[in-house]
């Protein structure tokens, strides 16, 4: 695993480089060291931003990132690469090992992962970090180490509210060591930064990052599949599609966890119906943010059969392959206005994997119900 995730790593890392280490930190990690400088200065990070935009994300990460703050431009910039690259292919790499025997369909699925998350390095996002603390933390609990599991996504979950998606539906069923670990240490991450600024301000800060962050969302109309929909003239569809993947999503990753008892758990379709219905009902998702899908290519690159297969050539393709500088420019499709083939092939992913994962529900409730049969 160490020389995967080496490799892996040197390959991402390598070839954004160049391109960090002449502009240094843009507008994205401009927000996080004003918010940081903000914070260790005894200011309010959710002011008016003057460099970046505005600082939306929670106490403690603003406390943290003081440690890259005062670096130089560059340096910076090519540090906090350098983490996201190491923690994104690290959560990989517990889930996926890549060899000679491995499919071809695995090794495009992983090129298309490595396009999106150079995308998204560049546009210097904390997307990729919490990927891959998503799937450490994931990863944690299917290998029984509830405490690791819980306080890492509890880590994600402060920083941004996306791991909340999968730490939710892990209480069912409820394990008293993740849940404590879960509770405890998001208790913690909460007042850690009172250390630094007192009590009353930590409280003062959390209440103006939840305002902040209540009103950003409800501005904020960006590649959810209802704001694409809009922009494609199919605004009634568009919130019918919202309404559907949202209420799907919610009812398999619970329902799958609440009937899964014996045997083996589905956590390849578990974690991309997550990770794609993230992309898909967020309106804070750009075309950056699709690095979530990385790792849904390599779930369903996968997957037996070519449904799932299938679907993830395609979803390369539209999401990934024609936006990166190896599709020629002429060559420009009038479905990638507005990046509109990034929400659409993800939507194409999502619908896959639930009905996979129908496919899986039924076939388990069948085995569970002729169990209970044979016994009586």
């Amino acid at each position: 695993m160490r020389k995967q995730v080496l490799f892996l790593v040197l390959w991402s890392f390598l070839l954004v480089t160049p391109k960090l280490a002449t502009t240094g930190i843009e507008i994205v990690t401009q927000t996080y060291r004003e918010g940081a400088v903000r914070f260790w200065g005894g200011g309010n990070p959710y002011a008016s931003p003057q460099l970046g935009d505005w600082f939306l994300y929670s106490p403690f990460f603003a406390m943290a990132y003081g440690a890259l703050a005062h670096l130089p431009s560059k340096p910076q910039a090519l540090l906090w690469a350098l983490l996201n690259t190491v923690v994104f292919w690290t959560g990989v790499s517990s889930w996926f090992r890549f060899h000679r025997e491995s499919s071809w369909v695995s090794w495009l699925a992983l090129i298309g992962c490595s396009m999106e998350l150079d995308g998204s390095l560049r546009y210097q996002q904390i997307n990729p970090l919490l990927t891959g603390m998503i799937l450490l933390g994931l990863a944690a609990y299917r290998d029984g180490n509830l405490t690791k599991a819980g306080w890492l996504l509890a880590l994600g979950c402060n920083i941004k509210l996306l791991p909340a998606a999968f730490a939710g539906p892990l209480l069912v069923p409820l394990r008293k060591r993740y849940l404590f670990s879960l509770v405890g240490f998001s208790i913690f991450l909460i007042l850690l930064p009172a250390l630094a600024v007192g009590i009353r301000a930590n409280l003062l800060l959390h209440w103006r990052q939840w305002l902040s962050l209540s009103g950003d969302l409800s501005q904020r109309k960006l590649l959810d599949i209802a704001t694409v929909s809009w922009r494609l003239g199919w605004p009634l569809l568009g919130k019918v599609f919202w309404g559907i993947v949202a209420s799907a999503t919610a009812g398999l990753m619970i329902g799958m966890r609440v009937s899964f008892q014996r045997g083996p758990f589905p956590w390849g379709l578990w974690i991309s119906i997550g990770l794609s219905s993230l992309l898909l009902l967020s309106p804070r998702t750009e075309s950056p943010t699709f690095v979530l899908l990385g790792p849904v290519y390599l779930f369903l690159a996968g997957e037996k059969g070519w449904l799932g297969r299938g679907a993830t050539l395609i979803s390369i393709f539209f999401v990934s392959v024609i936006y990166n500088s190896i599709w020629p420019s002429f060559l420009k499709l009038p479905i990638q206005e507005f990046w509109a083939s990034k929400a659409l092939g993800t939507l194409l992913l999502w619908a896959v994997t639930v009905f996979i994962s129908l496919r899986w529900f039924w076939l388990h409730r069948s085995h569970r119900f002729q169990r209970i049969q044979v016994n009586v």
